[in-house]
């Protein structure tokens, strides 16, 4: 693969400040209001395309696919000084199974997938935040962080491009007390625990992270997220308990992310055609050793190529172009 340096911000260290300071803190605002998607010339599927000093690594993909992995790296340079706000440890393992289930889908398609990856540690950098928590102020980290965002607006823009749609999948790990994957749409646990009558309220339908797929189609919004052709029940049906599934329709009591920064700038829930789903994995038969990584990175990849074909018409197949398939109407 070729590295590249990524793009100079214009203007340096007095328009970084600018975004930063223009930024939003409300928590349902648009977090991407105010950032342009950075020029970075010709782009090339497989190539990689590096941050300032490497601390951030995209992968450009040629599928309708983006993957990113915010608290998996393991960096820790000294010139970045440790964070004072907000919660520091990392996600173990979680840059690797990112970076396995990229693989697992160039073995299946013939394409890689678009992939962003901070490889700083958290405790330096905690690109799932607004920027004041997320680099406390170190204009080495705040760089970082727009360059991580900047990656994957510019991996949207190719997904729109050039399939229309597509869906952006944020990859994490928890340690909560059940062990099974939280799949966060940003719909609170009160909203889940409801009954799919409740859910399938239009205003709920449009605002949550798959807002631009849901808005596609006519099926009920409970199909979308915990129905029969929903990620969750694909991974139910692999052996993996998943909330929301049709097993697991909502959390219950249970702790439960529905989603971070990340999902809400980078999915539909303000606009775009790119939807998002914040992934959080247990360490206990996904993340713990090398074999249930490998096991569940090939079982999500084969997923993510059905969920593709039913839920956005594509056929992800190893050669030609994007095929028209059968939507869920």
């Amino acid at each position: 693969m070729r590295k590249r340096p990524l793009f100079v911000l214009a203007g340096g260290v007095v328009v970084l400040a600018m975004a930063l300071a223009a930024h939003s803190l409300d928590r349902w605002a648009d977090p991407g209001a105010g950032y342009e998607t950075p020029d970075l010339g010709p782009l090339a599927p497989g190539e990689v395309r590096w941050g300032n000093k490497g601390y951030i690594e995209y992968l450009v993909g040629d599928l309708p696919l983006i993957l990113s992995a915010p608290h998996g790296g393991t960096l820790s340079p000294h010139e970045i000084p440790n964070r004072t706000r907000g919660y520091g440890i990392g996600d173990a393992h979680t840059e690797e199974l990112t970076r396995l289930v990229a693989d697992a889908l160039r073995d299946l398609t013939g394409r890689p997938p678009h992939m962003v990856i901070s490889r700083l540690a958290r405790r330096k950098l905690d690109p799932n935040r607004e920027p004041v928590e997320a680099a406390n102020g170190d204009p080495i980290a705040e760089q970082a962080w727009l360059e991580y965002h900047g990656f994957i607006d510019v991996a949207k823009q190719q997904v729109t491009e050039s399939w229309g749609a597509g869906l952006y999948l944020d990859i994490h790990g928890h340690g909560h007390r059940t062990p099974w994957i939280e799949l966060g749409y940003l719909l609170v646990t009160k909203v889940l625990n409801s009954s799919d009558r409740k859910l399938d309220n239009p205003w709920i339908r449009s605002r949550m992270s798959l807002r631009a797929l849901a808005a596609s189609t006519s099926a009920p919004l409970s199909e979308l997220v915990r129905g029969s052709t929903s990620l969750g029940a694909m991974l139910e049906r692999r052996g993996y308990r998943t909330v929301p599934s049709p097993g697991d329709p909502g959390p219950g009591r249970a702790d439960y992310f529905n989603g971070g920064y990340s999902t809400l700038r980078h999915g539909s829930y303000h606009d775009g055609t790119v939807s998002s789903i914040q992934l959080e994995h247990p360490t206990r038969g996904v993340l713990d050793t090398e074999d249930n990584r490998q096991r569940y990175a090939r079982q999500l990849a084969g997923i993510l190529v059905e969920y593709m074909e039913i839920h956005y018409g594509f056929t992800l197949s190893r050669a030609g172009t994007p095929n028209a398939g059968t939507r869920v109407r």
